[in-house]
């Protein structure tokens, strides 16, 4: 099934779609005001082979409204925290060059649960 929808890239990279022979078919230019997740490092107590260990928090950024047929793409950090937005989709079968750069993806994935999961990806 192919769906018509506005996909719009929420990440500081531009997303470049690759298909099986590794040509570009499509490239969606990075976001100007990108969702970003900062975070916020607080000591504990504890460290692990004299390694001090933090507590980590991290701060929520403001998401866009959803739309009906509007998809944004997101890092996994950002689809990870915002679990529960249907509408954020990641970079999938990441492609990468000969030295590790990536350098497109083939597809946009929603994020599983781990168990096989569901297939529903409606918006």
């Amino acid at each position: 099934m192919n769906l018509k929808a506005i996909l719009i890239n929420k990440t500081p990279h531009p997303i470049i779609f690759m298909d099986e022979k590794n040509n570009v078919i499509k490239t969606l230019p990075r976001s100007l005001k990108p969702i970003r997740i900062e975070s916020d490092a607080i000591k504990t107590n504890f460290c692990l082979d004299s390694i001090p260990i933090t507590k980590v928090n991290y701060s929520e950024d403001l998401l866009p409204i959803r739309e009906e047929g509007v998809w944004y793409i997101v890092s996994p950090l950002v689809k990870t925290l915002y679990k529960w937005r249907t509408d954020l989709l990641v970079p999938s079968e990441i492609i990468k060059d000969d030295t590790g750069k990536v350098i497109g993806c083939r597809s946009l994935g929603i994020l599983g649960d781990n168990k096989g999961g569901s297939d529903n990806v409606d918006n």
